[in-house]
């Protein structure tokens, strides 16, 4: 009995002596994010400060094989922290596991956590765009749509050009109770801009707007701001068409009135 006993304590000792011995490694992402969204992924671990190692992507979708569609490489900073960023611009919304790289330089410790399960969800239905594709530029680019989104209250804009330098910060507009929005944004001139209508869970889509110059000698159409919804507006003063006649009108008034001094003769 007392031999058992002793051979199970040397078992457990060689165990966690293996442990000891493997480098140990962690890292931390979100269960689940809107299709667009990165993945942000942020670890720790016992490797030297410089050494290098390696997460995948793989499309996990049931009843199929696990497919690689990314991967990044970190590097171990002095306090032992790493983070990478997964683009998900392209991927389809569905499971994907993130799986560390296997690296015979730092064999790992069972404690060592080497993947995690992230679900990417495509929330667009909760938001159809209405902003029209092409606008001529007067010095405003309109934005509009209905959201269908549960989260409802308000929408989140971000207006970006081509670099991704941002227009116009994050923009928080209203939802009426149809579930219709608008919003005006002041842009710098003529472009592609990116814009993204977002809730408080998350992205739900993205668009792009052309905005143009307005064709030479010809009036362009006025891209009318519209305030959020639920905001007041006030109308446009525009001239009465009466007016428009007061020229000819004083002519008439004129002739009747030399007419009356000749006493009615012409």
């Amino acid at each position: 009995m007392r031999i058992s006993v002793f051979i199970l304590v040397i078992l457990a000792a060689c165990a966690l002596s293996g442990t000891a011995s493997g480098y140990l490694i962690s890292f931390e992402a979100p269960s689940w994010v809107s299709a667009g969204e990165p993945i942000p992924v942020t670890g720790t671990s016992t490797f030297p400060p410089g050494a290098q190692g390696s997460i995948i992507a793989y499309r996990a979708m049931p009843g199929n094989l696990p497919v690689s569609v990314d991967y990044q490489v970190f590097t171990i900073q002095p306090d032992g922290s790493w983070e990478v960023t997964f683009n998900t611009d392209t991927w389809m919304a569905t499971s994907y596991k993130l799986e560390m790289g296997k690296n015979s330089n730092y064999p790992l410790g069972s404690s060592s956590v080497t993947f995690r399960y992230v679900e990417v969800i495509d929330r667009s239905p909760g938001c159809v765009v209405t902003t029209p594709a092409t606008q001529y530029w007067q010095g405003n680019m309109a934005i509009s749509g209905v959201a269908h989104s549960p989260e409802g209250g308000n929408i989140l804009l971000e207006v970006s050009d081509n670099s991704g330098r941002d227009i116009c910060g994050t923009i928080t507009v209203p939802v009426a109770a149809d579930g219709s929005f608008a919003f005006s944004c002041s842009v710098p001139g003529p472009g592609t801009y990116n814009v993204r209508y977002s809730d408080e869970k998350g992205l739900l889509t993205t668009d792009e707007v052309t905005v143009i110059p307005a064709p030479a000698g010809i009036p362009a159409p006025t891209v009318t701001p519209v305030p959020p919804a639920g905001a007041t507006e006030t109308p446009a003063q525009s001239t009465p068409a009466p007016l428009a006649a007061l020229p000819g009108a004083a002519l008439g008034a004129v002739y009747l009135s030399a007419w009356r001094r000749k006493g009615g003769k012409t």
